[in-house]
């Protein structure tokens, strides 16, 4: 997703005082018994005023907006291959 990522930013007019991050976690879910990994987003913005830092802030928002929709659109018939996903495993 990562590699993914960079590669959409590369294509797209991205804010030079921002920064976004990927920091991945291992995930158990205990009501379900297992065990699966987890993503969280990180966007920074940075500047010289207050106007500054949010509009930068926004700028990597919807950049992060823009890869996630495309990427779910992209992957949108993975669940009809059939992979177990977390309702799948019983309580």
């Amino acid at each position: 997703m990562y590699e993914e990522f960079v590669g959409f930013a590369q294509t797209r007019n991205v804010a030079e005082d921002n920064m976004i991050e990927f920091e991945l976690h291992p995930t158990s879910y205990i009501e379900h018994s297992c065990t699966g990994w987890s993503v969280d987003l990180w966007n920074t913005g940075f500047g010289q005023s207050e106007k500054d830092v949010r509009d930068t802030w926004v700028i990597g928002l919807k950049l992060i907006q823009e890869f996630l929709l495309g990427q779910s659109i992209r992957y949108a018939d993975q669940l009809k291959k059939g992979y177990k996903t977390i309702g799948d495993i019983p309580a």
